[in-house]
């Protein structure tokens, strides 16, 4: 794994079953279909993962792609979940 510093990140402050459902509807509306894991989303067409997770205290959710291959999805990701 690369370290974090390398990823590209996407911010947003929710609870935790409203990011998840949030993040799941983005992606079915962009037609990427996923499988839910522990540590977010394994994006089945791109062999890649949406790292997802929220931090309790502050009610901050992070989200980021494993690799950088696809890192400009977070984009399209982000404006679907913000629908």
């Amino acid at each position: 794994m690369r370290p974090a510093s390398v990823f590209r990140h996407g911010v947003i402050a929710v609870t935790e079953g409203s990011f998840r459902t949030s993040l799941q509807g983005a992606l079915a509306e962009l037609g990427l279909p996923f499988d839910e894991t522990l540590l977010g989303f394994a994006l089945t067409s791109l062999r890649d993962t949406l790292l997802a997770r929220v931090g309790p205290r502050i009610g901050t959710a992070r989200f980021c792609m494993k690799s950088l291959e696809n890192a400009q999805l977070l984009t399209q990701i982000a404006q679907c979940a913000r629908g």
